[in-house]
């Protein structure tokens, strides 16, 4: 399943909110969060009520300059495919609790989001989250997507 790019927005952000410089491989409020993160890939998986891998969408719009930026007070900001955005965030042991506002992306509005997710991986270079959501396809499924994104500093 593609992803737009509000939803690549989103995610860039939460996974770099998690990632800082930290001499750690443990992710906590105080350790490795702050910084500047740069997006290295982005995959998302697609299983059925089975947990039976589906679909693998492999991101190949990632730029360079695509980042995101975790700021000390909790606030932040990214870049990704030539949007910008600003979000707020909060870090409970490795749940990344994301919070972005409603945005005007070329005259389309994008609603506001609260999403969580899981680091995986942080430390003083590397940063892996992911966030696993259920994803209705028909009236008689429930899917299950997994999306991770890797950073590095």
């Amino acid at each position: 399943m593609k992803k737009f790019i509000p939803k690549l927005l989103l995610l860039s952000g939460l996974a770099m909110a998690i990632a800082s410089c930290s001499k750690k491989d443990s992710a906590s409020p105080n350790n490795g969060l702050v910084g500047k993160w740069a997006v290295v890939s982005d995959t998302t998986r697609l299983y059925d009520n089975h947990n039976k891998l589906i679909e693998t969408d492999v991101n190949t719009d990632i730029k360079p300059t695509d980042y995101v930026q975790f700021n000390q007070n909790g606030s932040g900001s990214e870049q990704a495919a030539g949007f910008g955005a600003t979000f707020t965030y909060t870090l409970n042991g490795t749940t990344l609790h994301f919070i972005k506002a409603s945005a005007n992306i070329g005259g389309v509005i994008i609603p506001g989001t609260a999403e969580d997710v899981t680091i995986k991986h942080l430390d003083a270079h590397t940063l892996y989250t992911i966030q696993a959501t259920p994803d209705t396809l028909d009236i008689n499924t429930i899917y299950q997507s997994k999306e991770s994104i890797h950073f590095t500093r």
